[in-house]
């Protein structure tokens, strides 16, 4: 799994928070139920599911480092605590694969390392919480 898209993380996240205010919206049409819940509920997941996708959205850094191996034990660690673990590892790529804790808007984190520097990408969020540690 890769890194989802702004138009695919946007899609996954307007359905899952709008579903409940498109069931009442069917509902409404056999029992009496207020419109402006459901227009103010859909609203709502309109802006929400914008900002989800922003933060969540497929993003590309690249870092520079001084120690390979103090860099490479630090990103192993760090993302394990995100809820990550190690997929698929060579002396210049590393692959990462969510699990359930992680697997909500994610999708997997490929690290490519280079001379001195390595290029990480994933999803918006994390990634830059990793390069900044």
């Amino acid at each position: 799994m890769r890194a989802r898209s702004f138009l695919s993380t946007y899609a996954i996240a307007f359905g899952m928070l709008s579903l409940p205010f498109i069931i009442l919206f069917l509902a409404s049409f056999f029992i009496l139920i207020n419109s402006a819940l459901i227009s103010l509920g859909l609203t709502f997941s309109f802006i929400s599911s914008f900002i989800i996708a922003y933060n969540f959205r497929k993003y590309k850094k690249s870092v520079l480092f001084s120690n390979s191996e103090l860099f490479v034990s630090n990103l192993i660690a760090s993302l394990q605590e995100f809820g990550y673990l190690v997929k698929n590892k060579t002396a210049t790529f590393i692959e990462f694969e969510p699990t359930v804790y992680a697997n909500f808007f994610t999708g997997n984190i490929s690290i490519s390392l280079h001379n001195n520097s390595a290029t990480i990408e994933g999803s918006k969020l994390y990634v830059k919480n990793i390069a900044n540690s």
